[in-house]
């Protein structure tokens, strides 16, 4: 079965359709690394982009959640006895051993 070429006139036409494509695709590569570097995310991303944004959201959430948590025991503790000794002991019995 014989393949079909290109003319020469196709082959022109064709490499400069895929290279405005390219110069097209730079621009919107180089623009996107802007936006992202100057706060500007726009980028849509896919599914398992979604799925780390919402990952590192959850975890960054959870931390808050146990620094506020030390924060509160730490300042009733300090409210109750004046200094910080018995909660060092509370923490320091709760690294999964006891």
């Amino acid at each position: 079965m014989a393949r079909a070429r290109l003319t020469k006139a196709q082959s022109k036409e064709l490499r400069q359709i895929l290279e405005d494509e390219l110069v097209r695709l730079r621009g919107v590569v180089d623009q996107d690394f802007r936006d992202s570097r100057e706060g500007r995310d726009h980028l849509v991303g896919d599914d398992v982009d979604h799925s780390n944004e919402d990952g590192e959201a959850a975890l960054t959430a959870r931390f808050r959640n146990r620094d506020s948590t030390c924060r509160g025991r730490i300042h009733a503790e300090q409210t109750d006895q004046g200094h910080c000794g018995r909660i060092n002991q509370d923490l320091s019995g709760r690294s999964g051993h006891g």
